[in-house]
C-alpha cells in the first residue's frame, strides 16, 4: 500500500510559489536565505536606499524597547476585555526573535534589557507582575487549556488595581483571565527564541543572532525567522555569523529518497 501512495506522488504534488503573507522583499530574503545565497542576502540588507530589509546598527536594546512604548501606555488603561484585541495586535506588530537563550543577544538578555529600558522611561517593571508584562507558556496544562506557546499579557484587575489578571485569547473566541499563581511555567516574551515563533505572524521582526558561531544557527533556523515577518525585517548580526548561518544547513534522513528510488518500475 505504501509504494502505491509513493508511486502516486509525482501526479498528486503541488508546488506552492507564491505567498500572500509578506510582501515580494521578504519573500526574495527569505528565498536567497533557504537557497545560502549569502551575497544576494547581503546586498538586500543594505543602507543605500529605503527597504523594509536592513541591518540594525543602532542601539539594539534602546530601539528594540522603543517599539513597545505605545504598547505599556495602552496596557495601563485596559482593565477587562474592552480593548484586549487592539492590545493583542499592538503587541503582535513587533517581536524580537533570538537564535538562542542564552548570552549576548539572547532571548535572556534582550528581555531584561527591554525591561530595565521601559523602567528608565516611566514604567514600573520592578515587580513581577507589572501591568503590561507579555509572557509565554513553556508548557502544556489541559486542565487550564493552556498550551506551550501560549501568549498571554499582565494587567490590573477592574475592581483591585494592586490584583493582576492574565488575559489569554480563547481558541472559541474572545478573551479569558487566571490568576498569576495558576499558571504553568512561563516567562517574558518581549523576546523569543526563533524556535518558539513557528506558526506566529509579526508585522516587524528584530531578528538577533549571536556573536560566535552555535551548533543552532543554520539557514533553515533564519529562514523560519525571516518568514514570520508581514513587513520589515532588521537583522542584528556580525556578517561572519551569517555567512556562518547560511553556509550550514540541517540534513534529515528520513529513507524517503531511498524508498521511492528503489521501486520497481
Amino acid at each position: 500500500v505504501l509504494s502505491d501512495c509513493i508511486r502516486g506522488l509525482p501526479d498528486n504534488t503541488v508546488h506552492l510559489e507564491k505567498s500572500y503573507r509578506f510582501d515580494e522583499n521578504i519573500a526574495r530574503f527569505a528565498g536567497a536565505m533557504n537557497d545560502g545565497r549569502v551575497d544576494l542576502v547581503e546586498s538586500l540588507l543594505t543602507d543605500d536606499q529605503p527597504t523594509n530589509l536592513y541591518f540594525d546598527r543602532g542601539d539594539l536594546v534602546k530601539e528594540a524597547a522603543e517599539k513597545y512604548l505605545d504598547y505599556m501606555h495602552s496596557a495601563l488603561a485596559v482593565t477587562d476585555e474592552e480593548g484586549l484585541e487592539d492590545l493583542f495586535q499592538q503587541l503582535n506588530r513587533f517581536r524580537i526573535l533570538c537564535a538562542t537563550r542564552r548570552g549576548p543577544n539572547g532571548v535572556e538578555m534582550m528581555n531584561s534589557g527591554v525591561e530595565r529600558y521601559l523602567e528608565r522611561s516611566g514604567y514600573d517593571c520592578s515587580l513581577p507582575w507589572y501591568v503590561g508584562r507579555p509572557l509565554i507558556v513553556r508548557e502544556n496544562s489541559y486542565s487550564l487549556g493552556l498550551f506551550n506557546g501560549d501568549i498571554g499579557i499582565c494587567l490590573a484587575d477592574k475592581e483591585d488595581e494592586f490584583k493582576r489578571k492574565i488575559w489569554f485569547e480563547s481558541e472559541k473566541g474572545g478573551f479569558r483571565a487566571l490568576s498569576p499563581s495558576r499558571l504553568p511555567s512561563h516567562e517574558t516574551v518581549f523576546g523569543m527564541t526563533i524556535h518558539k515563533s513557528q506558526g506566529s505572524e509579526f508585522d516587524n521582526l528584530l531578528i538577533c543572532l549571536p556573536d560566535e558561531p552555535s551548533p543552532v544557527l543554520c539557514r533553515e533556523l533564519l529562514y523560519t525567522g525571516v518568514t514570520r515577518a508581514r513587513k520589515q525585517v532588521a537583522v542584528r548580526a556580525k556578517k561572519e555569523i551569517l555567512t556562518h548561518a547560511l553556509e550550514h544547513r540541517v540534513v534529515r534522513c528520513s529513507g524517503l529518497f531511498d524508498m521511492i528510488r528503489d521501486l520497481p518500475d
